[in-house]
Formats: structure tokens, C-alpha cells, sequence
């Protein structure tokens, strides 16, 4: 019997600020026994808030301001829940999150910026772009500046963060009007008076409008007014003074008058020892410190090490904080200012600048090639690395081999002259017990839907990871909750205890009327695009984009019952549903004899970074098995790019059917409409007496 440490202690991290990055990491790094790290974030990735005015100037791409949060929780053994934070109780000691239940949590940790405190001006929440959440404003900013009225900008604020965003929008787009407005007489009004001449002068070099000692009244669609006086401006940007998010100021916990959470010396919140912070979002009381990344990432080791300590029940120690941060200003260009206390330094010639972007390079290098030893082992040695998911089923020669005509059975079996059933089990590939019950009750639905049955019921057979009896009970939450949100009656079911996360879902339903034979000519419909195993083995392995993941993720939660509903209203012949054995697979199970098909790889709809990975070197685990098994199916030899896409395995994949030709196009159109975009006609069904009709199955079209 192998010994193994069950989860006692759930340690959960609101927000991927600067900080909780670096918890990730040393956590992953020097790994607690029995700890479980949870980290609840609104995208897979943060933006590093110290590059963001590079971005806008252009000297950066989005990807290399972006900490891949994602690859940082995969290969860290950290979970990642993507969801917005709508509340937090200190005494019942949960999160509350949008749409999907609440997070238990044991020790918990709070590094999620600050917002703009839009009730300051009136109209701003209506009419003004806030520059923070960083994350948000990043993300949009390709769509902001891309407007073709937005020739003039203004831009509220000129502390740092404003400055700097003139500073960088003006270097890339000289053909703006801009106009920086703030209440103070000086730009840079906490830094030192030789940074705010430094920065007046490159703006007035640009033609940029500066409007100081001047309060804005309110901002309308028009622009901001000020003393009455409309101050015209296609955009409005806002970088004013900042509050934590609200939630923190309604929790309950020690606040100050704008709602940032207190803490000590030690991270711990004043008034609840179970909960730490650091970033923007605190208020430090034993060393109070301005709003800056720094300060941030200067608290990260400190954090970790005291989230460490609690976890296992020993005192946190008081962290150490340094009184200033260099900061570095640059001017889009090149140039930059460097301050430190009552010191400003610049430079024109790009030494400075080179300066702050090597160092700022280095730390996201910190985090983005984290477990890049592990990633080279893996690949060494891919028989180590197995997939989960229906990436992680046994392979169909086997099947074959020992199942007999089991192992063609079918999507489903009839129970009796009325009902039809199914059953399947897949491994946790997703790290969210929640979303992972979604897609297991998805996949396993998706049998039923594909045989045209309907009243669905379903049996639940979880194995959840070894833990104490408090942490079972929120994982079976969680459970139960993404299962009971498909909307299927669960009739029963079993529970218990394992190395893993695994769902075998039995479902049962109504048994539909007989269809009608497939025949040659008929149209070859696809529902959903493919790529899920080889985007899912990518995660493993960090060389998949974690935008790419999420669609992924989103693809995998869509279900089959919109498009079983709209198939009911048609003569649908062949239909099986596209899971483990790939889409050629699952087409051979179903071509009646003498009966082969013709598919245009052009056609295919495809996930996006799922042909990346192919390139990259990833291999779903049951791929070449996959690939072995039609081999006597195929007429021709496939490229190896669109040979894996077509073998690939496909976790809540979506339907194939055939339908006849004069049909098609309304099926199709009938899909899109109830939510299938990437519904498309993939080929035909041919017959030896067609042409080139074989018998077998052609690709035509290929890429690769």
C-alpha cells in the first residue's frame, strides 16, 4: 500500500496580483504536506502592471506582459478557479463567486488590486474608461485605441500612472489630440519636482495639452467639463485616486475609510488571523506604503513564507518592507526617469529604459518558464506524461481485442424496448471540481443526445481526492453543485475515496424511434469544433496559451442537448457523438457496410491552439492507438497534422451526423442559430458506385 497524505488544510488565493504569483511559486517550489493551494483568479493570466505603459507605446506584445497564471497553477500542483469574487465572509470562512457555488477555504490570502473609486466624478462610471483593473484595461486597450473617433483623448489623473500613459499613448499615436487633466498644479505631484519637470517637458515636446490645478466636474459623452466648461474628447481615460474592491470594505474585515483591508506587520488581516493580503488592496498598518507594484512584489516571498507557517500551525513572522521602490518612468520612446526617494535621474539614450526592461524581463522569466526542468523531463521520457480526460481511455485496439463486439457497441445500449443507457469515467483534467462535474456529466450526456434520446437521468459514481472529512465536504459540494447545474435528475449514486478526481457517470434515457439507414450522398455535419486532447495535453506540458486553454475550457461546457433538439426536427441518419476515439474513430463504429466517406480537412473546424501543439511536439496520450485503429478504414495516407486532428480525442466533444443533401444547409443554419457557430458540412458518405466512392474513408483538402 503506497502512503498518501490526505488534503487537511485549503489555502485559497483571491486574485493573481504580483504578490500571490510569487506564493504560487514558492509554494510549488517547497510544497506543503496535505496542503492544497486554490488560487481564484478572472482570467489565466495577470498582466504585470510595470510593463503596461510599454504596451501601449508599443515596445511590447500582450503575451510578454502577461504572467501565465495557468501554466504557473498546472505545473505548481495548484488549482485555478476562473471566476469574479463577489463577497467574502471572514466567520463562515468562504468566497462567494458569480454563478457558481461558494470556495471554503482554511487560510485564505487577498491580492486583488484596487479599482477606481468612479462615485468621485460624476458620470465616470458611465462615460470613462478606468485605467485599473490593469488586467481589464490591457486587454481592451487593442480595442480602444483601434477606434477610428477616438482622435481625442483625455486622460484624468497625472500621478504616475497617468503621466506615464500620456507619455506612452503620445509616442505611439502623434496624430492625437491628447490632454492630460489633474486637480494638482504640478504633474507627478508625490514624486520629486525634477520628475514632474522631466515629464512636462517630453508632453509639451509632443504637442500634449496639460490642464493643472484644474477639477474635473463630471465627465459626460462628450468629455469631461471643467468649471462648467467642456473639455471635448472622443475617449476619456481615468486614473484617479483608487479604492479596493467592494466586497473587501463589505466583508466584515478591518478596514480604513476607503475600504483597503488592514494588516499587520505579519500580511494577517487586524481582525481575522485566517485571512492575509498584500498589493493595493491593503492597508499596511505597521508600515504604511503608497499604491505601487513593488511594494507588491516585494511582499511576495514574506507571504508565502507566512502562508507556509499557518498551514502548518506555526506563528507568522513579521515581514520585512522596504521604505521606497525605485521607480522607472519611460517615455515610450527610449527614455526614462529614474526615481528613488528625493532623487530623479533621466536619460535620453535608452540606458535607463534597457535598464528597467531588463530587469522587468527577468522577473516574468521567473515566472513564465517556471518547471521548465519537469517540462524537459516529461518530454524525455512521454510514457511518464498520461492524459486525462477521454484523452486518458484505454486505446480501441485493446478494447477490440479483449471486449470483443462490446467494444462496437456503440454510444449506447438499449436497457429495454423503451430505454437506452451509457455509462463513462474520466480523470480531472480541469482543476476545478465544479467546471470538471460540468464536463463529465457534459461528456457523458452527450451519448444520449447523440442516440436521439431524450428524459435523461443520471447515476454518479465520484472518486474524490484523499482528504479529511471538512475538505471531502466542500469538494462533494462543488460536486454536486456542477452536476445539478446540467439540469438532469441524478437518481443515485456512489462515492469514494482515491489518488484522483474521477467521475463515472451512468446515464439512462428515453429510447428514440428508429432512424433510417445512412446512405451515400448524404451531407456529413459537425456540430463543435476538435482539438480538445491535443489543447489539454498541451496545458500539461505549459506550451499552450492560457487564452487558448480558457476556449477550450468554454467549448468543453457547451452541450449537446440544443443541438439534439434541433436534430429532432430532421431526418438524421448516421449520428454518434465525437469523444475519446477521435472523429474518424467514432465514424467507423458507425459507417454501415459498404458505406465509406469523403471529408474535406479544409472543413474541420479547429480550437485554437490546438494544430500549435500538434507542431510544438504534444502527443495526446491515446493518439497513436487512435491512429492504429482506423488504419484499415483510411483510403490514402493522411499529413501527420490533419491525421491528429482527425484521431484526436475530444473531452464533450460534439455530434456527427449525416443528413441528406437537400437538407443540409437548413441543419447547419438551424445549429448556428441555437448556438453552434462552428456547425459546418465536413464531407459526404460515398458508395464504390459514386466515383471515387471506395468503400473507405478519403481526406481531401489537406494542410499539412
Amino acid at each position: 500500500m503506497t502512503p498518501l497524505t490526505p488534503i487537511h488544510h485549503d489555502l485559497v488565493l483571491a486574485g493573481g496580483g504580483h504578490a500571490h504569483v510569487e506564493v504560487l511559486r514558492a509554494l510549488a517550489m517547497k510544497s506543503v504536506p496535505g496542503l492544497r493551494v486554490t488560487l481564484i483568479s478572472r482570467s489565466r493570466t495577470a498582466i504585470y502592471s510595470g510593463m503596461v505603459p510599454g504596451y501601449v507605446a508599443g515596445q511590447y506584445a500582450l503575451d510578454e506582459i502577461s504572467v501565465n497564471l495557468d501554466r504557473l497553477c498546472v505545473l505548481g500542483g495548484h488549482r485555478l478557479i476562473v471566476a469574479e469574487i463577489e463577497g467574502l465572509d471572514p466567520i463562515t470562512q468562504t468566497f462567494s463567486l458569480r454563478g457558481r457555488p461558494d470556495i471554503a477555504f482554511d487560510t485564505a490570502s487577498i491580492n486583488v488590486g484596487s479599482t477606481p473609486d468612479l462615485d468621485a466624478i460624476p458620470g465616470a462610471a458611465d462615460h470613462a474608461t478606468p485605467v485599473k483593473p490593469i488586467e481589464g484595461f490591457a486587454r481592451r486597450f487593442e480595442a480602444l485605441q483601434a477606434k477610428a473617433q477616438a482622435r481625442r483623448i483625455a486622460i484624468v489623473g497625472a500621478g504616475a500612472g497617468g503621466v506615464e500613459l500620456a507619455l506612452a499613448l503620445s509616442a505611439k499615436s502623434p496624430d492625437r489630440q491628447l490632454c492630460l487633466i489633474d486637480h494638482h498644479d504640478r504633474l507627478l505631484p508625490r514624486l520629486p519636482r525634477a520628475a514632474g519637470r522631466w515629464a512636462e517637458q517630453r508632453l509639451n515636446e509632443r504637442g500634449v495639452t496639460l490642464q493643472l490645478g484644474a477639477r474635473v466636474d463630471e465627465i459626460t459623452g462628450q468629455g469631461p467639463t471643467i468649471d462648467g466648461a467642456l473639455n471635448p474628447a472622443d475617449l476619456t481615460l481615468l486614473v484617479t485616486g483608487s479604492k479596493a474592491p467592494d466586497w473587501v470594505g463589505q466583508s466584515g474585515l478591518a478596514c480604513d475609510e476607503k475600504g483597503f483591508m488592514q494588516v499587520d506587520a505579519t500580511l494577517q488581516s487586524i481582525s481575522h488571523p485566517a485571512v492575509f493580503g498584500a498589493g493595493d488592496c491593503v492597508h499596511y498598518t505597521a508600515f504604511p506604503r503608497e499604491k505601487a507594484g513593488v511594494f507588491a512584489v516585494r511582499a511576495g516571498p514574506g507571504l508565502a513564507d507566512n502562508l507556509r507557517r499557518r498551514s502548518e500551525d506555526s506563528r507568522p513572522r513579521p515581514v520585512s518592507m522596504q521604505q521606497r521602490g525605485l521607480q522607472l518612468i519611460g517615455d515610450g520612446t527610449g527614455g526614462a526617469c529614474a526615481i528613488w526617494g528625493p532623487f530623479a535621474l533621466s536619460a535620453a539614450s535608452g540606458a535607463l529604459f534597457a535598464w528597467k526592461d531588463r530587469i522587468d524581463r527577468v522577473w516574468m522569466e521567473r515566472y513564465n518558464a517556471f518547471g521548465q526542468a519537469m517540462v524537459e523531463a516529461m518530454e524525455a521520457k512521454p510514457e511518464t506524461m498520461r492524459c486525462s480526460g477521454c484523452g486518458g481511455k484505454v486505446g480501441p485496439a485493446v478494447l477490440r481485442d479483449t471486449m470483443g463486439s462490446l467494444a462496437l457497441s456503440g454510444d449506447v445500449a438499449a436497457l429495454s424496448d423503451t430505454h437506452v443507457g451509457s455509462v463513462d469515467l474520466i480523470r480531472d483534467a480541469f482543476d476545478d471540481p465544479f467546471v470538471f462535474a460540468r464536463i463529465a456529466g457534459i461528456h457523458a450526456l452527450s451519448d444520449l443526445y447523440a442516440a436521439g434520446a431524450t428524459n435523461p437521468r443520471m447515476l454518479s459514481a465520484l472518486t474524490l481526492n484523499y482528504a479529511k472529512p471538512r475538505v471531502l465536504g466542500r469538494d462533494l459540494e462543488q460536486l454536486r453543485e456542477g452536476l445539478a447545474s446540467l439540469g438532469v435528475a441524478i437518481v443515485g449514486g456512489h462515492t469514494a475515496e482515491g489518488a484522483e478526481l474521477s467521475a463515472a457517470l451512468t446515464v439512462v434515457g428515453d429510447k428514440a424511434a428508429a432512424k433510417e439507414p445512412a446512405q451515400a450522398g448524404d451531407a456529413l455535419i459537425l456540430t463543435k469544433p476538435l482539438g480538445v486532447g491535443l489543447v489539454l495535453a498541451a496545458r500539461m506540458l505549459g506550451k499552450v496559451s492560457p487564452l487558448h486553454v480558457q476556449t477550450t475550457f468554454d467549448h468543453c461546457q457547451q452541450d449537446n442537448a440544443a443541438a439534439a433538439r434541433v436534430l429532432s426536427n430532421y431526418a438524421v441518419r448516421l449520428r454518434t457523438d465525437v469523444t475519446g476515439f477521435g472523429l474518424l474513430g467514432h465514424l467507423q463504429t458507425e459507417l454501415p457496410a459498404g458505406i465509406g466517406a469523403r471529408i474535406d480537412a479544409q472543413k474541420i473546424p479547429t480550437l485554437p491552439g490546438a494544430l500549435h501543439a500538434y507542431h510544438a511536439g504534444v502527443r495526446p496520450s491515446i493518439l497513436a492507438a487512435n491512429q492504429s485503429a482506423t488504419a484499415s478504414l483510411l483510403s490514402g495516407t493522411l499529413s501527420p497534422d490533419v491525421s491528429a486532428l482527425l484521431h484526436d480525442p475530444q473531452t464533450s466533444g460534439g455530434l456527427l451526423v449525416s443528413v441528406a443533401s437537400d437538407q443540409a444547409d437548413a441543419v447547419v443554419t438551424a445549429l448556428r442559430a441555437a448556438g453552434y457557430p462552428h456547425a459546418t458540412i465536413v464531407g459526404v458518405l460515398t458508395s464504390p458506385g459514386m466515383g471515387k466512392g471506395t468503400g473507405k474513408v478519403e481526406v481531401s483538402g489537406q494542410w499539412g
